[in-house]
Formats: structure tokens, sequence, C-alpha cells
């Protein structure tokens, strides 16, 4: 009888709610209601098996919850999954059982009698209509996760496929195979809200799975390495099966991007041109002869490539942690943090990359700069503090490398440079250089000098005050060349900062004057 009055009194406080079920389920033992078999749960994936249990009893409120509001939409990485209405239809017959057992419940608190017959008829209808709920509810949930993790275990068998070939094995981990059921877990569970935010993930465990997930290789792999990959991306292996598996790849990833990187732009745009223009960079540097040229084209190389190498690095580990992943992807720190890595890097080779001329210029741009240090001591001290006033130099040497090299003006032009302004500004350079009284070493080494410093200190002479004109025009386009986009420069300086580094720290230096 105490278990009883403690339901009454639970529902007094709570009414109608799932937090009633505790002392719900202490009555039912109290009046011997028989539970439902629920050896149905030893199907369910793992975590939802810590989470339920194998065993009969044991109510999750969420389980309730989901029943009472009837929402038939399941949101998971931004696609929307309708439950079935059979499943919706035994939700509102739990719903309606609940509702009455409430009843009785209201009525004996009223009365301050205990219709014991009458309640424990009540519970036995909703412990029948509970299990019934609770298998169908369940096993879509877990349908819907697997499909939601799909891309993410995608990329990991393709991931498996292409270190095969690289390596030169036998394969490494299965193709993803559409199977009738699935299964899925996750530690925590997709109950603890509405459902349309189910965090459960699939188990290798289960015994039918919506995507074959790939178990831990049955053997080790290492993961991929640099050279390897640019080897896979290179002009030369195109129409290869190890360049065909790694542009699969790379296609799921964009799929993967799209519905995964929320902390970003989550583009699906991402192709393997990129990747090529890298790698074909970081083929052509001669590693044995480290000059300053060579380590540019290593060091721009490297961000691209580099970036792709951690996503891959990722699904390598991600391979083992499956159970561990929420399907909705976007949630998953580590995954969203690789991602938005390759994003930014791709975005960065796409800029300057891909295009031979910008290509070129970059690597040129950086080695020139790098050479500033021999008559300007302390530029190599200013490259490693970067300071503000170091952002308001690069754009100065940025646009007197384009004059000073025609192949180096690509990077200057490529930021919404009018053609008829860079006429100008050549005009007067080529004006400077006919009257400088100088050779050309002197006079780059004055104008690098003046960018370093910025305009003023102005003298009477004739050459002093053209000079002056011109650097004054140079900075107006310096300007122009920060604010016309003012990301994609940031970005733009970030690399040329890191390159420019490179060729300082290289030992041998190939002067370009």
């Amino acid at each position: 009888q105490r278990d009883l009055h403690k339901l009454v009194e639970s529902y007094q406080v709570h009414g109608a709610s799932d937090k009633l079920l505790p002392a719900l389920s202490l009555a039912m033992t109290a009046l011997a209601v028989p539970l439902s078999s629920r050896s149905y749960r030893r199907g369910f994936s793992e975590n939802y098996i810590m989470l339920l249990g194998q065993g009969d009893g044991i109510y999750r409120p969420e389980i309730l919850s989901a029943a009472i509001r009837q929402e038939p939409l399941v949101l998971v990485n931004g696609q929307t999954h309708q439950l079935r209405p059979s499943t919706l239809g035994k939700g509102m017959v739990l719903k309606n059982c609940f509702q009455e057992v409430c009843d009785i419940l209201s009525e004996s608190s009223k009365r301050n009698r205990f219709p014991s017959v009458r309640l424990r008829a009540a519970m036995a209808a909703f412990e029948s209509i509970w299990v019934q709920y609770e298998e169908v509810y369940i096993s879509e949930l877990i349908h819907i996760e697997n499909l939601g993790k799909r891309p993410l275990a995608e990329a990991i068998s393709l991931e498996f496929q292409l270190l095969d070939l690289e390596f030169s094995r036998e394969p490494a981990a299965p193709q993803i195979e559409v199977l009738p059921r699935t299964a899925g877990s996750d530690t925590d569970s997709p109950l603890s809200s509405k459902h349309s935010s189910p965090k459960s993930p699939p188990s290798s465990s289960s015994d039918s799975s919506d995507c074959d997930l790939p178990s831990p290789p049955p053997r080790t792999l290492p993961p991929a390495e640099l050279r390897c990959l640019a080897e896979s991306a290179c002009f030369a292996a195109r129409h290869t099966a190890r360049r065909a598996a790694l542009e699969r790849l790379v296609l799921q990833v964009a799929t993967l991007n799209g519905c995964a990187n929320g902390h970003s732009k989550g583009r699906g745009d991402l192709g393997i041109e990129v990747l090529e223009a890298a790698a074909e960079l970081f083929l052509s540097g001669d590693i044995q002869h480290p000059t300053d040229n060579n380590k540019v084209r290593e060091t721009l190389a490297n961000e691209v490539l580099g970036g792709f190498l951690k996503l891959r690095r990722y699904l390598y580990q991600a391979s083992r942690k499956m159970l561990f992943v929420d399907p909705q992807l976007s949630n998953n720190s580590d995954l969203a943090r690789n991602l938005v890595v390759w994003e930014e890097a791709w975005e960065l080779g796409n800029d300057f990359l891909v295009q031979p001329d910008l290509r070129k210029a970059f690597c040129g741009i950086s080695v020139e700069a790098a050479a500033i240090q021999e008559f300007e001591p302390q530029f190599e001290k200013m490259v490693e503090d970067q300071d503000a006033e170091l952002f308001l130099i690069l754009p100065r040497l940025v646009l007197l490398s384009g004059m000073w090299e025609s192949s180096h003006s690509a990077l200057a032009r490529n930021f919404g440079m009018e053609g008829w302004q860079w006429e100008a500004l050549s005009e007067e350079f080529l004006k400077l250089c006919l009257i400088f009284p100088g050779n050309q070493l002197e006079f780059w080494k004055l104008l690098v000098a003046k960018a370093l410093h910025g305009p003023g200190n102005c003298d009477d002479q004739e050459f002093s005050r053209s000079l002056e004109k011109f650097l004054l025009q140079l900075e107006g386009l310096s300007m122009q060349l920060q604010r016309s986009e003012p990301q994609r420069w940031n970005r733009c300086c970030q690399l040329l900062l890191r390159s420019i580094a490179a060729a300082l720290a290289a030992p041998v230096r190939v002067l370009s004057l």
C-alpha cells in the first residue's frame, strides 16, 4: 500500500508527466502487474542496450515524452525524416493509456479511495502498449541515426580503400552497402531531448545495419603520409586506380563538409584540382636541396596537403570510435575542427595555387621578400613578431615586387586592381628607373627601404621628390589592395608570411636579383 500511496502523492506533485514513471513502476510491482518481454532490446545497438537494459521494466521518460508530443519529423544533418504512421499510432495509444492511469489517480486522490482492480487493468494495458511503442520507435531512431552517420561512414570506407592502394595491400575496409535494417548507438541517449536531435550512432556490433560501418581493420595500416598523398594527387597519377580512389574520397569529403561543418562555410564544392596543384608544387621541389625556392614550394604545398592529411588521419582514427560519434555530425567537435582546417586549406589553394601565374607570383614574391633580410636585417624580426606595422608593409612589397618582376604582378592584380591603375603605377616606376643614378640593385634596396618605413623624409632633390610621389601613389594602391577583399587578403598575408618565414629559414639562398 505504501508504494500505491507514493504513486498518488507523485501524481499530486507532478501531474500527468513523465516524472510519474518511477512511482508508477513501483506501483506496478506492488499490484503484481505482469511485465511484457523486452527481448527485442537485444537487437538494439550497444548503447541503447546500455541505456535501456536487456531485462524487463525500466521506463525511460524520453520515450513517453515522444509519445505525448506526437512529433512526426526527425531532423538529422539538415535532412528531414518522417516517422511511420504506425509508429505514431502506437504512440497515441500509449499516450491515451497513460492518461487513463492518470485519470484513475486523479479520481482516487479526490475520493480518498484506491480502485486497485481498475488501476491494475489500466497499468497492464499501459505496459503492453509501452513495449510495442518502444520497439518500433527506437528501431526507427536507429535507422534514421544510421542514415545520419552515412556520410562519415562512407568517407572512412573510402579512406581505407585509398590506404590499401597507397600501400599496395588487400582491401582494408568493406564498401558501404545498403541493407534493409539499421542499428545505431551512442553513449548519450537521443531521447534526452526531442527526437529531432538524435545522438545514438550505429554500432558495428548490431546484427543488421543500414550502412555497413568500417570496423577496425583486421591488420594494421599506417596512416597516410604527405608524400603518399602528393603522389596520389599529382597529374601523373591521373587514370590510375589510386587517383580514382582519391577522387572518390575528395568528393565524399565535400559531401561530409556540407552537412557536418557548421563552424565555417560548409562548402560542398571542395574539388580535387586544389590537391593536384599542391601535389605538383610539392613534387616539383628537390627536398634534398633545401633552397629558399624549394622551401617556399614545400610550405605552400603543405598548407593544402597537410590540411587534407589531417582530415584523413581523423577518418583513420574515427573508424575505431564510431560508437561514440554523434549522428548529428556537426556536434562532433573533432570532425568539425578537421573539416574547418581542410576547407580553409582548400580555399587558400584555390585562391593562390590552382592558377599557374598566381602560384609562380606567390613563390617569387616570398623568395624576393626573404632576400630583403640581406640588406634590411630588422626584416626577419618583423616577420617573426608579426606586429601591425608588418601588415601595412606587406602590400607595398607585393606591389613593388610586381613592378620589379612582371610575372609577380599576378598576385596584386588578382585583388580587383583595374588595369589602368597598374599601368599608371608602372609608368611612374619606369620613370624612376631611368633617372636613378645608381645600379638596379641599389635602386631595389632604396625602394624596399622606403616601403619598410613609408613615404616621408623628402629632401629637395628632384629624384627624391619623384620617389616620394611614386610611394604615395603606391600607398594608395596598397590600401586598395587590403580593402578590396579583406578576408581573402588576410588569408593571403598569413600564407605569405609563412612562406617568407620558410624562405628565411632555408640554409641555401637563391637570390632573384
